[in-house]
């Protein structure tokens, strides 16, 4: 059985087989690890939050295959993301766009730190082990 999940299907785990949860998409249950955003107070509640620690946020698209792929790697990075849909939150990516000054793209993703985008990367490459790499140098 497979659960539909930021556009793509992905296998349940057998733990949940048979629990009412598990016919929930993972992205609605929201975890520790993805944190979904939807409006400008929240991300300022981020670039403030960046001045004590590195802040990841993923702009996804639910409808792209590109973006799906971005997605797992993201499962696969050790941290919290903050994840920004970008069909129900167009606003807010623009927001987040002005703010720091980079370019939309989806998918994207930016690490803040003392309230500015430090590093980012986009599309191919979004890669679990840059993105721990740009947390570190900028812990």
């Amino acid at each position: 059985m497979f659960l539909f999940e930021h556009g793509i299907f992905v296998p349940r785990p057998a733990a949940t087989k048979g629990h009412s949860a598990d016919m929930v998409p993972q992205s609605i249950r929201m975890t520790g690890k993805f944190i979904r955003i939807k409006n400008a107070e929240s991300f300022e509640e981020l670039l403030i939050r960046s001045n004590t620690a590195p802040v990841v946020i993923f702009k996804h698209s639910t409808t792209c295959s590109v973006s799906s792929a971005a997605y797992q790697e993201l499962k696969r990075f050790n941290g919290e993301v903050v994840l920004v849909e970008v069909q129900s939150a167009r606003e807010l990516s623009r927001e987040i766009e002005k703010r720091t000054g980079i370019t939309h793209q989806s998918p994207q993703v930016l690490v803040l730190r003392n309230g500015q985008a430090i590093w980012n990367a986009s599309h191919w490459q979004v890669r679990s082990e840059a993105i721990a790499e740009a947390v570190r140098n900028n812990s």
